[in-house]
């Protein structure tokens, strides 16, 4: 059931007691012109976390410590309140249209501990009456919490785990996070896919890893309605297990998503989205997977049958693979094709930042822009007649993200001389 905190201040006043000194206090001698109207302000917070009473003795207590901001037709700020305790009974303002902001106090951070808590409301001031407005403050942070059940815990010892929304924004677990550890994290806009991936080893010091990808649509609702976006609200379990397979020596790991939503206790499992490149099911045979990335246009990526896409590229010392090859089949021409670099190293994504790889779509390979980067991979050319290319990992590359302890993601996306495209990410992990 939904828990809903109210406070409201709500005394009444008849506009006909608002004197002309009150007036010219409130806005001035010189504001004091135009027709004006009272506004009555509600402050509600929509938490079913029970996080809102975790800094006060009530929950109206602490709905009193958030900032609220109030902006005229042009967003200029008209009126701003350090906290809701500060805001009048009631507030005049000139006739005309307005917004309301309130949040959580404090910065609203990529990773935080705590729920952070927003909304903005419009509203319109007529003249001579009390113009009643409320503002419901939504979750926009999304929890992530990891589980570990028993077998995991006693088949590995060291695991490194990343979630990343494709936005430049990744969460790091690792074997000293405890079990049910949860951050609440600040994703991107339209976020349609979430990747979990870790890396780990065994009692006997084998390396696994698996990466998969997980997508919202399977959900029947969310937070805010129906939406294909994971947002604040989404809250997201995801358990590791070990496995054992007779297609697959060895320990491999398991992963489940359950996705759950902060007005509604109704918990769905996110299956794997093998369409857009996941999946490392212990008993799926890599080469019976569908391509990894088909897109618009006919537009196909391939990984030249070694299965990086799916399982990545696990490097320790300078043991590099050559092989790598992430083949574009583009039949209408090739028009662009972009490498952007995620990393959880941030001297690595400092200096491949530096290089255009970072920011955006990243670095068109296809662009005279992207010249100086031929000795790391290599460049494809555009044209209606060029229809395929193959991005490698150059010896120089290899070296110098050799030094580079972490996973780093590289999204290649191609587009077509039709405005088509398709992506695909390779993910390489570095270890000591």
């Amino acid at each position: 059931m939904k828990l809903l905190k109210y406070s409201l201040f709500g005394a009444s006043l008849l506009l006909g007691l608002a004197s002309c000194e009150m007036k010219e206090e409130l806005w001035g001698e010189e504001q004091n012109n135009g027709a004006t109207g009272l506004l009555a302000l509600a402050l509600n917070v929509d938490d079913t976390t029970n996080k809102i009473n975790t800094k006060a003795d009530s929950g109206d207590e602490e709905i009193n410590q958030f900032p609220v901001i109030i902006y005229d037709s042009e967003g200029e700020v008209v009126r701003s309140y350090d906290s809701y305790s500060d805001v009048e009974e009631l507030i005049e303002l000139q006739v005309g249209n307005y917004s309301v902001e309130a949040h959580s106090p404090g910065e609203f951070l990529s990773q935080m501990s705590e729920p952070y808590f927003g909304g903005t409301e419009p509203l319109e001031i007529k003249e001579g009456i009390k113009n009643n407005a409320e503002v419901v403050c939504k979750m926009q942070n999304l929890p992530v919490k990891i589980n570990y059940d028993a077998t995991f815990l006693a088949a590995f010892t060291e695991w490194t785990i990343t979630v990343s929304d494709g936005a430049s924004n990744i969460l790091t677990f690792t074997n000293e996070d405890p079990t049910g550890s949860t951050i609440y994290w600040k994703l991107g806009e339209n976020v349609t896919q979430i990747t979990v991936q870790i890396v780990a080893t065994t009692t006997s010091g084998e390396q696994v890893s698996i990466k998969n990808y997980y997508t919202k649509e399977n959900a029947d609702e969310d937070y805010t309605g129906d939406n294909s976006f994971f947002e604040g609200g989404d809250m997201l379990d995801i358990y590791f297990t070990e496995e054992k397979s007779d297609a697959k020596p060895g320990v491999q790991i398991g992963i489940k998503v359950d996705i759950t939503f902060a007005d509604d206790n109704e918990t769905t499992e996110i299956p794997v989205d093998d369409v857009t490149g996941g999946g490392d099911d212990p008993n799926d045979d890599p080469n019976d997977k569908p391509d990894p990335n088909p897109g618009e246009g006919g537009i196909t990526i391939t990984d030249n049958g070694t299965n990086y896409l799916t399982n990545g590229i696990t490097v320790s010392g300078t043991d590099y693979p050559n092989d790598v090859a992430v083949v574009m089949d583009v039949p209408n021409g090739i028009k662009n094709v972009y490498v952007k670099i995620e990393s959880t190293n941030t001297t690595f994504k400092g200096l491949v930042g530096g290089m255009g790889l970072t920011e955006g779509d990243g670095m068109d390979l296809a662009s005279s822009d992207a010249s100086e980067l031929a000795p790391l991979f290599p460049l494809p050319e555009a044209g209606a007649d060029k229809q395929d290319y193959t991005f490698s990992m150059r010896e120089n590359l290899w070296g110098m993200l050799g030094g580079f302890e972490g996973t780093h993601d590289f999204t290649l996306t191609v587009f077509d001389q039709d405005g088509n495209q398709a992506s695909a990410t390779l993910t390489i992990t570095i270890t000591k």
